[in-house]
């Protein structure tokens, strides 16, 4: 388990930075009233990818890993381990269908060029406070 660990610490920041450069392309594209390329296609499915394998290396972890399902009955009453065993899980998979959704919506070739920029990048923002929110909350509750 302690390599899957470190993918998963690892594989985030390939997320991040794919996120921050999702966020800002769509964003640019929205504002600067420009085409929907394939590369706008490409990095949103590559956002998507990287996060939909992080997901999955972080279930992995989470059903056979010794933090996760075998503790979920013991980690409720303490915030901190209820927050790896539950709510960072839970936060993770709404940024993946936040992703999802924008990668979505943007692909859909009847909406104009701008409602698919805005599309992608209202619900990449979605995904991005999603995961910002997995590595503020421990920071905030002392973790």
């Amino acid at each position: 388990m302690g390599l899957l660990l470190q993918v998963h610490d690892w594989w985030r920041w390939a997320v991040l930075i794919l996120a921050v450069i999702v966020l800002v392309k769509s964003l640019l594209g929205w504002l600067g009233k420009r085409p929907f390329t394939k590369l706008d296609d490409q990095l949103g499915q590559a956002y998507t990818v990287a996060f939909d394998i992080q997901v999955l290396v972080g279930l992995i972890l989470w059903v056979f890993g010794p933090m996760g399902l075998r503790t979920l009955s013991q980690s409720m009453s303490n915030s901190q381990l209820r927050f790896i065993v539950v709510e960072h899980g839970v936060l993770a998979i709404l940024a993946l269908v936040f992703a999802h959704v924008g990668r979505s919506r943007s692909k859909n070739a009847k909406l104009f060029d701008e409602v698919r920029h805005r599309s992608a990048f209202i619900f990449y923002l979605l995904s991005f406070i999603a995961l910002a929110l997995i590595w503020l909350l421990p920071m905030m509750m002392g973790g």
